[in-house]
């Protein structure tokens, strides 16, 4: 596989048009070394004819070599030597991306320049301008040495860069990859090596996780490729793992630490050993104060990894925050829980109050029929069909807005339900964020957790009358205009969290 893009070995001069002469200078100077097979070619620009396009940091960097800056009063106030190509071409220079060559043909003030930071040829300390023209040949002799040995030399180091990009391509492997990294960062290859890499890491980490299984791999995998494509299954292992009953019980059995116990009380309370854990809670308790919980904040267990691991390596003020919004969505997971139990008793109080009813409605109708009909239907009519018509008129609307009611509240659950399982989700992501220190993530998290404890408060208010009779209040507009910016910032958080 070829992953090598081309290379250029041109040296691009540029010059004010104003400077012509110097530049016809150079040139009788430079043309000996054409067609020698030392340098490719040079390309001249003048400041003034040249497209602007031609003159982008990022062209010139990817096209030449070199650069040869011809520095004089009229290149100094262009609108070139004042723009951010200009500055960013002298940052490329520090990083070795291309080399500068200034050569000073008069007395400008360059040094307010970018061009302070490139250092100048050792002929061309004297401008061109404070010397008499019969040394001007003399010291081009020594500015075309140096110009040379300068080119030569950049050449060389760019072509030990493809080598070593050659061969890291050939061995195609993460370390050779991170090698050439490490070696020559800021390449034309670097971002192209950079991308492979992370790749193939990415790969490795997966394996690694899938291998083992366990919080650290899966964490260690996020952290690495926070936008990997396999985050999302990380993260229901993950939850997976912290909700594993059996995982669970043997880090509580293999710690004497009534915190954990407490926890497993809470978390299994449905499907746990409770007679055990309240015999070995009462156990704990019989001993000191001192002795009931360990001197470690957190226990290093699988089933508590990423606590863990956030007592051990945030710092003082981000693990209280972490406590603060613990706390929060403790109460937010009992809250939904209290939600779920009151729609259930809910739909238990309609089944034993409302669903007898509805047969004796119906009773009463049959009865009405035979009471307010008179025997003989095919001659007479009925004497008493206005109020039988409102009797069936109550059966039917009471019969279907009985179906009505329960039909939301087992819609309600289902949405409580699927909330708890996305806050849970939600949770895990904050506490991984807390971990790879990702501040967006972390703040999208926060608002989440905030939107949710509204949502929470409305819902609450929900009782069976709600349910039989729904009145649509008129949304103010001032209202409406909040739910749109709250809609955006949503839309905003989600694309943060999937462009970084």
């Amino acid at each position: 596989m070829n992953h090598q893009p081309p290379v250029s070995y041109s040296t691009l001069i540029l010059y004010s048009q104003k400077d012509e002469q110097y530049k016809h200078e150079l040139h009788s100077q430079i043309r000996f070394f054409l067609g020698k097979g030392n340098v490719a070619n040079f390309k001249y620009s003048s400041l003034e004819q040249s497209d602007p396009h031609t003159l982008q940091a990022d062209r010139i960097i990817n096209r030449h070599l070199a650069l040869i800056y011809l520095v004089s009063y009229d290149l100094i106030k262009s609108d070139f030597a004042i723009s951010s190509n200009f500055s960013k071409l002298v940052g490329a220079h520090k990083l070795r991306q291309i080399q500068i060559f200034p050569i000073i043909l008069d007395e400008c003030d360059f040094q307010i320049t970018s061009l302070k930071d490139v250092s100048l040829l050792r002929s061309n300390k004297v401008p061109f301008s404070s010397l008499q023209k019969d040394r001007h040949m003399h010291i081009w002799r020594n500015i075309r040495e140096e110009l040379m040995d300068g080119i030569l030399a950049t050449m060389e180091y760019h072509r030990s860069i493809e080598d070593q990009w050659k061969q890291a391509c050939k061995k195609n492997t993460p370390k050779s990859y991170l090698n050439f990294l490490q070696k020559y960062p800021y390449s034309k290859f670097s971002p192209q090596a950079k991308s492979i890499y992370e790749r193939m890491r990415e790969e490795e980490l997966w394996k690694d996780a899938q291998l083992f299984k366990e919080t650290y791999y899966y964490l260690q995998y996020i952290k690495s490729a926070p936008l990997g494509k396999y985050k999302s299954e990380c993260i229901e292992k993950i939850i997976e793992i912290e909700n594993n009953e059996e995982a669970a019980r043997q880090d509580m059995y293999g710690n004497e630490n009534l915190g954990i116990f407490l926890d497993y009380k809470y978390r299994f309370r449905e499907k746990g050993d409770m007679a055990t854990v309240e015999e070995r809670i009462i156990q704990i308790m019989e001993k000191p104060v001192g002795q009931w919980i360990c001197q470690e904040e957190e226990i290093e267990t699988e089933s508590h990894y990423l606590n863990y691991e956030i007592y051990k390596s945030c710092s003082e003020s981000e693990v209280l925050t972490f406590e603060l919004f613990e706390k929060l969505y403790g109460e937010l997971g009992r809250g939904i829980e209290f939600l779920i139990h009151k729609s259930h008793k809910l739909i238990g109080t309609l089944r034993f109050y409302v669903f007898p009813l509805l047969p004796g409605l119906i009773l009463v109708g049959i009865l009405g029929e035979l009471l307010l009909f008179e025997k003989n239907i095919l001659f007479r009519l009925p004497r008493g069909w206005f109020p039988n018509l409102i009797l069936w008129g109550l059966v039917l609307w009471m019969g279907y807005k009985v179906y009505r009611a329960f039909r939301a509240m087992r819609k309600d659950i289902t949405a409580f339900e699927k909330k708890k399982d996305e806050l849970q989700k939600n949770w895990m992501q904050l506490k991984i964020a807390f971990l790879t220190q990702d501040v967006k993530v972390r703040s999208s998290m926060i608002f989440y957790l905030y939107k949710t404890e509204d949502w929470l408060q409305k819902n609450n208010k929900k009782g069976l009358i709600n349910y039989f009779f729904k009145s649509k209040k008129k949304e103010h507009p001032q209202q409406k205009r909040l739910s749109a910016i709250e809609s955006r910032l949503r839309q905003i958080n989600t694309a943060c969290m999937s462009n970084p």
